[in-house]
């Protein structure tokens, strides 16, 4: 096998020389009684060699006893000798003990990226090195490369037939797998993802990077993870939580229902409803603080994350039409990815309750690689971009990059207008007069847009939601700059144990902010002015008003006055009424 690099030919996986421990325990090898070439005391090789090897020294005795034989293996045991205990063991000048070299592979930044690359390892009955797992197993064909091997003509009694040409066949070398992840960005998940292990020891802890624009993946980490060259913890975390695990997302989910929603002309900013609770059938569904807001607007409700917004604009809809809408935007089948044993999650309409819990990301299940791939739609103009790992396959023997990863439009679930209004109603979540946990998103000197989320969690033991408000997975789904995307970020923290006051006042922006702050800053991101962090107005309603009077009016706070179309009114803006503004942030007129 050959080696693995990230987008900037930083090695992530390779082969290195290793070193296969054999016995040699038959006393034809010896030629010399003063200089022994087979083991002469077995029990004390056995009592040296089981200090370096994973094998008693009654299970050694018993290998080196054979009888009949020439030499003996160790089995799994006796690969993979590391250099330094080759050296040691060599030290000890055991008479019968040698060593064979081989290759192992090998990955230099340990756990990065662990349960994404997976790993390869040596066959148990040969040196042949095999993807077992991941990326790994993904591309094992083009990585491994062809065997070579030399035929020759025997006689009746096994002897090779001198007159007759032996045939060879030369091994072919595999191919060099480029990825789209960037090693710096990833390293910038991994240090905060052991931050927040540390901190609150959540079950478990995720985040991904991708390009809005093109649909790469620029780097993707989880806790648990597992060491690929020592194989730590791989019991118990061997899945990948983007493309294997389903989970209910919680109201991170709203960014699709709500796009839903307005696709079909259901949403109304400015219109009212009752917030605090809603009925379904016998069930009696409450807004997040159990009492609500009393009568407000739509999009004072969407910026709250309430749940019962949803439901009354599930009413007019119908659950067909949400349905519908969610399988759009991919939920429920595979993003054909690539990488093995994706899941699909499940969307449940079984009922009309379970129809009700899906509009707020209840009972339906998703895949954190769907997420992803429907929030490229909203800043895409409603075209939907496949997230993808592979940047190119390298083939060495032609020189030549025979499969290139690319950017691909996998669907249209919503209009460009509807793009365009929810990109504005996501900057309220953050920014806006009544944003909630959405203001913890923030990140200093860039203009952040997302969805919150606090999603129950099901007690495996009861197989119904945990009643302590601790015990959820939070989440956000964002990206940055707002005016010019270039990063979508999604993070999550599941059942945190430790400090459950904190996680619970900080939700996942303890991930999204230092990863989304370095990432933005490593790619060399244009920052806000000094001035913008500290100052700020709230957005007027300018519609109706002469473009002119409203230059006068606005000179002072920015000079970032886009007008589109032309005229001597003002028919259209963006940011909309309420809506918080940092001073010299591009405001839009049309």
């Amino acid at each position: 096998m050959v080696k693995i690099y990230d987008r900037n030919g930083n090695i992530l996986a390779d082969n290195i020389e290793s070193y296969k421990l054999v016995a040699v325990v038959s006393d034809k090898a010896t030629e010399d009684e003063t200089n022994p070439r087979h083991v002469v005391d077995i029990d004390k090789t056995a009592d040296e060699l089981s200090k370096f090897i994973k094998l008693d020294k009654d299970k050694i005795k018993n290998i080196l006893g054979k009888q009949g034989v020439y030499q003996v293996e160790f089995g799994t045991a006796g690969k993979d000798i590391s250099v330094e205990d080759k050296k040691k063991i060599e030290e000890l000048k055991l008479p019968g003990i040698e060593f064979i070299a081989t290759t192992k592979r090998y990955y230099p930044n340990g756990s990065m990226l662990g349960n994404f690359l997976g790993f390869a390892q040596n066959s148990p009955d040969s040196d042949l090195i095999t993807g077992r797992l991941g990326v790994e197993k993904t591309f094992d064909y083009y990585l491994r490369g062809k065997e070579g091997h030399i035929t020759y003509a025997k006689d009746a009694w096994g002897k090779v037939v001198s007159n007759i040409p032996k045939v060879e066949i030369k091994p072919v070398d595999g191919a060099d797998i480029y990825l789209t992840i960037d090693k710096n960005i990833q390293g910038f998940i991994d240090n905060t993802l052991k931050d927040i292990q540390d901190k609150y020891e959540p079950e478990s802890a995720f985040a991904i990077a991708v390009s809005p624009k093109t649909g790469e993946i620029l780097g993707l980490g989880q806790t648990p993870a597992f060491n690929p060259n020592t194989q730590e913890n791989l019991a118990s975390a061997w899945s990948n939580i983007f493309y294997n695990s389903a989970y209910e997302p919680g109201s991170t989910l709203k960014t699709f229902t709500m796009s839903i929603m307005t696709e079909n002309n259901i949403y109304k900013p400015d219109g009212y409803y009752r917030s605090g609770s809603y009925q379904v059938e016998d069930a009696t569904i409450y807004d997040w603080n159990k009492t609500g807001w009393g009568t407000i607007t739509q999009r004072h409700g969407f910026q709250q994350s309430s749940n019962t917004l949803m439901l009354t604009l599930l009413r007019e809809l119908g659950s067909e039409k949400l349905k519908t809408g969610l399988e759009s935007f991919g939920f429920g089948k595979s993003t054909n990815s690539l990488y093995g044993n994706e899941s699909t999650g499940d969307l449940v309409f079984n009922n009309k309750v379970s129809a009700s819990t899906t509009v707020f990301g209840q009972g339906s299940t998703v895949t954190a690689i769907q997420m992803i791939q429907a929030e490229t739609a909203i800043l895409n103009d409603g075209q939907m971009l496949a997230p993808y790992f592979l940047q190119r396959v390298h083939d060495k023997t032609i020189d030549k990059d025979v499969n290139i990863g690319q950017r691909t439009v996998v669907g249209n679930p919503i209009s460009k207008g509807t793009a365009d209004i929810m990109k504005e109603e996501l900057y309220g979540v953050v920014n806006g007069t009544w944003a909630q946990g959405g203001k913890r998103y923030a990140v200093e000197n860039y203009s952040v847009s997302g969805k919150t989320g606090t999603a129950e969690v099901v007690d495996p033991k009861t197989g119904t939601y945990y009643k302590s408000p601790y015990k959820v997975m939070h989440s956000f789904i964002g990206y940055a700059p707002s005016e010019d995307p270039q990063v979508i970020l999604y993070v999550g923290m599941k059942l945190p144990s430790k400090d459950l006051g904190a996680s619970y006042a900080n939700g996942a922006s303890e991930i999204f902010k230092p990863i989304m702050e370095n990432t933005l800053n490593y790619l060399n991101v244009k920052k806000s002015n000094e001035s913008q962090v500290t100052q700020s107005y709230q957005m007027d309603n300018f519609v109706g008003q002469s473009y002119n009077s409203t230059l006068v009016k606005l000179q002072q706070k920015t000079k970032n006055i886009i007008t589109i179309g032309s005229g001597e009114n003002i028919t259209g803006q963006y940011p909309s009424v309420g809506n918080l503004i940092k001073q010299d942030e591009r405001v839009f007129f049309y």
